[in-house]
């Protein structure tokens, strides 16, 4: 394990290792859009998103949270033939090549009310991580004949920054929209934008 891996790992047990004192329990759902790199972004379709979190607020401006987060993305199979193909062979044919993005995130939240009593509390949001990515085996059938493009993973360190607001809705239970850009230093930087809708317990 990278020195990078281990400090993430321990941010995030240090993180969990709150939850004696008033946790705050996430879960989320939502849509993920791709934007880098082009192969990404021109080949895969936006996805959607899962999640699940834990965190301890030290004051009630700041908050760590570990999270774990996964994205879904299907392949375009227009797109990606049109590129492999020139659009010359109608015939041509793609099956499988989704993608998958697994990761576990320590988000450090900075959270700003808008007055002393409001029910409405945007927030900036900052994360460290680890992120495994796999692209499921492909099978093309071109007019040249089939061929199978083998699966593809691999793990990496990751950023992220995104804004959000918590909404209450009544005693401990929140609404929660979050946008943030995650980073990924994959051979080529991948870049996408998870758009999570959820519910926090504080």
């Amino acid at each position: 394990m990278s020195r990078f891996a281990k400090i993430i790992v321990v941010m995030i047990i240090t993180a969990c290792s709150f939850v004696y004192a008033n946790p705050n329990y996430y879960v989320n759902i939502g849509m993920s859009k791709p934007f880098a790199p082009d192969d990404f972004q021109n080949h895969w379709r936006s996805g959607f998103n899962v999640g699940l979190g834990l965190g301890y607020n030290f004051s009630p401006k700041f908050e760590i949270q570990g999270e774990f987060l996964y994205d879904n993305f299907q392949l375009d199979d227009i797109a990606f033939l049109n590129d492999i193909t020139g659009n010359n062979d109608v015939y041509a044919s793609v099956a499988g090549g989704g993608a998958s993005l697994y990761a576990v995130y320590a988000n450090f939240k900075y959270l700003s009310p808008i007055e002393r009593n409001t029910s409405l509390t945007p927030y900036i949001v900052g994360s460290l991580g680890l992120a495994a990515q796999q692209i499921a085996e492909k099978k093309v059938t071109v007019e040249e004949g089939p061929y199978t493009i083998p699966k593809e993973s691999q793990t990496s360190p990751g950023v992220g920054l995104g804004i959000g607001v918590e909404i209450v809705m009544g005693g401990r239970t929140s609404f929660v929209v979050e946008g943030r850009f995650n980073i990924l230093f994959t051979d080529e930087t991948t870049v996408y934008f998870p758009l999570k809708l959820g519910i926090v317990i504080r």
